[in-house]
């Protein structure tokens, strides 16, 4: 189950978040709609965080009607749905309950439904939001963008490319650099931290005394009357030093690649310009002349501000990862809610295996299997979802 939650997940919200701004490209009355009642709620002055999701109801509408869209049969079929072939995200304001019956499925039902269905709308509700609220959409051309379903499990479509303009920051921003910025987002993104997930609750397995520890957290910050939110994890100072001591152990890009813009010294070394310089983090996170017991994993070790550059999974300076806020908030929410809602424990006396694997982003050379079991505190929350 938790590996559906975490690995599983990452492609077909990525591919929903496509869809879904292939459909408002298409649809400009529906944006802007969309943009008006963002701009209403949040104002000026901040970003939207996950905890604005659920008072945005026409957003979720939108998710609603992608998802009813792009599957076949029963949700576009003509005696369940007015005019079923066109977006309209209005028609899920009258929806009796969250299923209206068994005509909008997008995530099963029942016993076997995804187990994903929650992380999913929170994760697609908050990246969806930002790009409405931090950039003006338009298509290329006067062609509508192309709606062709590609071949695959998840329904894909072609690459979508689109021009926006961004609201706020310099004209440095120009739409090569913001694309490549999304694409980072939205698809580099979704791999290391799946990744980063599976370390950690590895990491945890084999140190029950820190996955009790980080459980009372936030059982004392939430309670049991609620599920944890994104706008909690600030309050976790545990949970966030479970995550930076996993990354600081698996780094999800063990090796960083630069290349110098100009001549420089670099120790004893001259650096010419255009050098392509490598660099292992993976080294530095585990030098014993930098970190105390290196090679331990010990959360409490971030209670302290970290100076200098010996922790660095998402590089530093200019040109370091631009998704790293994204990144620490999807892990957060994801690992926390994980060991909020199920009771963890490894299969078997023996330790969970963690050698490393082969590939760019670490990963683990066998697979995190594990056994769970509902929260018996959470069970009438659990229920309900």
């Amino acid at each position: 189950m938790a590996w559906i939650i975490y690995a599983s997940g990452t492609e077909t919200s990525a591919c929903t978040m496509e869809w879904a701004m292939s459909l408002l490209l298409n649809n400009p009355r529906v944006l802007r709609k969309a943009q008006a009642e963002i701009a209403d709620y949040i104002k000026q002055g901040r970003l939207l965080d996950e905890s604005d999701v659920n008072k945005l109801p026409y957003l979720k509408a939108i998710i609603s009607e992608t998802l009813r869209i792009n599957l076949w049969a029963i949700q576009n079929d003509p005696n369940l749905w007015d005019e079923p072939h066109k977006f309209k995200p209005e028609r899920f304001d009258g929806l009796e309950g969250p299923r209206d019956g068994f005509k909008f499925i997008p995530f099963g039902l029942g016993r076997r439904g995804c187990p994903g269905e929650g992380l999913a709308m929170r994760t697609i509700g908050l990246t969806l939001g930002a790009l409405i609220q931090c950039f003006d959409w338009e298509r290329i051309g006067d062609d509508l963008v192309d709606m062709s379903a590609g071949v695959g499990l998840t329904l894909p479509k072609n690459l979508l490319d689109q021009r926006r303009q961004q609201k706020l920051g310099p004209e440095y921003y120009t739409d090569e650099i913001i694309k490549g910025i999304i694409e980072i987002l939205l698809s580099a993104g979704t791999d290391t931290s799946s990744s980063t997930m599976e370390w950690a609750m590895s990491l945890l397995l084999n140190h029950p005394d820190v996955l009790n520890k980080a459980k009372e957290e936030i059982d004392m910050h939430i309670g049991s009357n609620r599920l944890l939110e994104e706008s909690d994890l600030p309050k976790l100072r545990y949970l966030n030093n479970i995550i930076n001591e996993t990354l600081r152990l698996y780094p999800p890009g063990p090796v960083l690649y630069h290349e110098s813009s100009k001549d420089c010294s670099v120790g004893s070394f001259h650096v010419p310009k255009g050098t392509i310089l490598q660099m292992n983090v993976c080294a530095v996170h585990r030098d014993p002349k930098l970190w105390a017991e290196a090679m331990q994993f010990n959360p409490d070790r971030f209670e302290d501000e970290i100076e200098g550059f010996k922790f660095i999974p998402f590089g530093s300076g200019r040109r370091k990862c631009p998704g790293e806020g994204l990144a620490i908030r999807m892990v957060g929410l994801a690992l926390g809610s994980l060991i909020q809602c199920f009771e963890w424990k490894r299969v078997g006396e023996e330790m969970v295996d963690m050698t490393e694997g082969t590939g760019l982003t670490l990963p683990k050379a066998n697979p995190l299997i594990a056994m769970c079991k509902p929260n018996p505190s959470l069970k009438h929350l659990l229920s309900q979802i």
